[in-house]
């Protein structure tokens, strides 16, 4: 969903910081619990290098709060996928 979102920017971050395991995932599957169903409600996690790869690969800026250098999701953010 983010390298559909955010691009070639998302892809540039290398895998290990983006990938299973990493920071970046750990801080979305705890931003991810937060979610209590409340498809308005935003859920935030931060992604530090993304911000700056925006900037630089002139990615439109798309839920991503750029003075916290965090994505911004809401419910209706998260692709569903059809059964």
């Amino acid at each position: 969903m983010l390298s559909q979102r955010y691009g070639n920017a998302f892809s540039l971050i290398p895998e290990e910081k983006r990938g299973p395991g990493s920071k970046l995932m750990l801080s979305f599957e705890r931003a991810k619990k937060t979610f209590d169903g409340d498809l308005d409600m935003p859920f935030r996690f931060e992604v530090p290098s993304l911000a700056r790869l925006i900037k630089q690969e002139g990615v439109p800026v798309v839920g991503f709060d750029m003075s916290d250098s965090e994505v911004v999701l809401t419910g209706y953010s998260i692709p569903v996928p059809v059964t």
